[in-house]
């Protein structure tokens, strides 16, 4: 029994310790459209307010689209995610839902169709997020986990596929 009240002690003191270490539903509902407006309306000023400078991107989606090796950053830096964002073009992302959220991570499943084919392209996104200067309420996001149907994205920007024949029996 005493090791079990030890317990309770220690972690009340180590919570007390760290206030608001975890993303509250706001900072999250927050981070979420920041996201949005990052691929939607892409503007710098928002990228360097909520970008931390250590942000990397990982997406196997884009990354096969791009040609660039599958497990490898595909943005490793907030200046190339920077630099990317804005020569693209809009892209109309909406969020579907807000999957979950645990401490410093949120999970969401989101959708839009543009260009030529205008086909719907979802995908799920995880953002990780890291205090500002330790500051109360001051989140940043400092990676991001993205993957998407990326044959839809790539009909939709004009390019094609071919399938492979299918096996006959």
């Amino acid at each position: 029994m005493r090791f079990s009240a030890a317990i309770v002690l220690v972690a009340g003191v180590l919570a007390a310790a760290v206030p608001n270490a975890c993303l509250s539903p706001s900072d999250a509902d927050s981070l979420v459209k920041v996201y949005r407006d990052l691929i939607a309306a892409y503007d710098p000023a928002v990228a360097d307010k909520y970008l931390a400078d250590n942000f990397i991107e990982y997406s196997d989606s884009i990354n096969i689209l791009a040609g660039m090796p599958l497990g490898s950053p595909t943005f490793p830096s907030k200046d190339v995610f920077k630099q990317v964002q804005s020569v693209n073009p809009p892209f109309p992302l909406a969020v579907e839902k807000v999957t979950g959220v645990a401490c410093n991570t949120i999970s969401l499943i989101w959708s839009g169709a543009f260009g030529q084919a205008a086909k719907s392209v979802r995908g799920i996104t995880v953002i990780t997020a890291a205090k500002k200067d330790g500051a109360k309420g001051c989140w940043k996001i400092s990676r991001l986990d993205v993957e998407f149907n990326s044959i839809a994205w790539l009909e939709d920007e004009g390019g094609s596929y071919q399938l492979p024949p299918r096996p006959t029996a």
